[in-house]
């Protein structure tokens, strides 16, 4: 199982030029069922802009599951942000990815993709395809 940075869904919903092709792969690869993904509950309010289709699309996204922010995601996002050195929100995602039991945490942040956090891989989504 694999979880999905925000920028991943933006980039598919927002059909961005320089990374549309490879954001629509991942989503089709979960539609279909082929893989079966995660996402932190924040992406919800990472993509709304006051479009709620938006959240909707995610939200009715088959093979796709929303992690809720609880007290057991915020601590470890709290441990991660200051092991590692991670922005909150990003420790954040990488807790809810962790917590949901994915392997992988995939992202276009180059940045996180250079961090060596134990229990995920974290990878660009070149790498991930």
């Amino acid at each position: 199982m694999i979880s999905l940075d925000t920028n991943i869904f933006i980039y598919w919903l927002e059909k961005n030029t320089e990374f549309y092709e490879i954001s629509a792969q991942i989503i089709k690869k979960i539609y279909s069922g082929e893989i079966s993904a995660t996402c932190s509950s924040l992406v919800l309010a990472e993509i709304y802009n006051n479009n709620p289709l938006l959240v909707e699309a995610i939200k009715n996204l088959p093979n796709l599951k929303i992690v809720n922010v609880s007290d057991e995601v915020a601590e470890l996002a709290g441990k991660l942000r200051f092991g590692y050195g991670l922005k909150v929100i990003d420790s954040v995602h990488i807790a809810s990815a962790i917590i949901s039991g994915s392997d992988s945490f995939i992202t276009n942040d180059v940045y996180l993709s250079e961090k060596n956090i134990s229990k995920i891989s974290i990878i660009l989504p070149t790498k991930f395809l």
